[in-house]
């Protein structure tokens, strides 16, 4: 006897079978299933899972490439999206085990080969032309000279190497200059990151910061998100730059001058997931990290900032680190000054945002950036609160009695409080 649900459409078989997984994940990747459930609407017949076979999903991936002239890479990305559907819908087995069992067979289809090339990265001699032909700006206008607006942006993708999405949005909190740090959550994992950063970088965002009154630090949201691309190539054609760089083009040059102090050093400050026994386990990397961006290359153009902003801008970092500063994470554990945690996921994510925020964090805000896609209690944020202090008393070996995540009392929530000698 069929089962009724092969009449389903993949769309319908989606939302019934695999939304609530969908959910869990970060906004950017449930937008890359809409996106390829759109692309197949469009480029098939839409025909109901029990009739979607090999030969349908190759005309589909054919489809993409000559039709729609999409590059492999992108056919690629839409054929991987839909897999995940047609996998939920198969015999359960093994790497399926929460298989539906509604397809006897789940169809397949090679996906295109895609080309690798050599990463775009920008010459010293491209930056420097770039920085000076940031004079020639006239936009955005929003109290600050749009020539200090393109240079601080300029120098800021290629210290930090953060993405589009979250370096416009940034909100000035994201900044310590006390501790010369960055941390932000990032759009595309949904993790907590922490970058450290060099004075050349902090120079430029004092010249624009107006003491943190804008809602963001590069406020493109107020101006049409065309025009930050057209003043762009703009100053790339009074910087004769050929072939053009991108913002990406930014963050791969970052990542590429940081991987001469380690791949361990650029893959953290890029924010990609370390790889392998030892990175993920044994590898303490904040000292070589602030290290490594402290004396990252700087092209000359750079060092000028020095002349506009002076360097008693900045407040003295102290001798003695922070508790911020004393901290780094790993997939699975915490490591400060040193020592390894093993903690897992959620309580990892509960002390780093504590930590990151240098001070009270309440039950609500734990909830909103830890919990951030799924409405959970009271109660499981104080449970989870009660494991941190568990794993922090035991693995650091606390004095008796000493609460490592004391709660203010006043509503304002949890901080992190460890003894001088901890």
């Amino acid at each position: 006897m069929s089962h009724p649900d092969l009449n389903l459409t993949l769309r319908e078989a989606f939302e019934k079978y695999y939304a609530d997984d969908a959910a869990m994940l970060s906004p950017r990747t449930r937008e890359k299933y809409i996106w390829a459930l759109n692309r197949w609407e469009l480029f098939t017949d839409d025909p109901p899972v029990g009739e979607i076979t090999n030969r349908t999903l190759a005309a589909f991936r054919d489809a993409l490439l000559q039709e729609a002239g999409l590059a492999p890479v992108s056919v690629k990305g839409a054929i991987q999206h839909l897999r995940p559907i047609l996998n939920r819908l198969g015999p359960p087995g093994y790497r399926n085990h929460a298989g539906e069992a509604i397809l006897d067979r789940v169809p397949w289809c090679k996906l295109p080969r895609v080309p690798r090339t050599m990463p775009r990265i920008a010459s010293p001699a491209e930056l420097d032309r770039l920085y000076h032909a940031c004079d020639s700006a006239v936009a955005p206008q929003y109290g600050v000279p749009a020539a200090d607006f393109w240079r601080c942006l300029l120098v800021f993708l290629y210290n930090v190497g953060s993405r589009r999405e979250d370096t416009f949005g940034l909100p000035p909190s994201a900044v310590s200059f006390e501790e010369r740090l960055l941390t932000f959550r990032a759009h595309k994992t949904g993790k907590l990151h922490t970058v450290p950063l060099n004075e050349i970088t902090l120079l430029h965002l004092r010249s624009i910061w107006a003491d943190g009154r804008r809602a963001e630090i590069f406020p493109v949201a107020t101006w049409r998100r065309r025009g930050i691309y057209k003043q762009w190539k703009a100053l790339q054609q009074v910087a004769g730059i050929n072939p053009p760089l991108t913002f990406h083009h930014l963050r791969k040059t970052c990542g590429s001058r940081l991987a001469a102090f380690g791949v361990d050093v650029a893959k953290h400050v890029l924010g990609h997931a370390p790889q392998g026994v030892t990175e993920v386990f044994y590898l303490n990397p904040t000292d070589r990290i602030r290290e490594a961006v402290d004396r990252l290359p700087q092209p000359e153009s750079f060092q000028s900032i020095r002349d506009r902003v002076p360097a008693d801008a900045l407040p003295a970092l102290n001798g003695e680190k922070s508790d911020r500063t004393s901290w780094t994470f790993t997939q699975d554990a915490a490591i400060y000054r040193g020592r390894r945690i093993p903690i897992a996921d959620k309580p990892r994510a509960v002390l780093q945002t504590i930590i990151a925020a240098g001070g009270a964090v309440s039950g609500e805000d734990l909830a909103r950036c830890v919990w951030w896609n799924v409405r959970i209690s009271r109660t499981t944020v104080k449970t989870t609160i009660a494991q941190v202090r568990q794993i922090l008393r035991r693995e650091l070996e606390l004095p008796p009695g000493w609460n490592p995540l004391p709660n203010s009392g006043d509503g304002s929530g949890w901080t992190l409080t460890l003894p001088e000698e901890s």
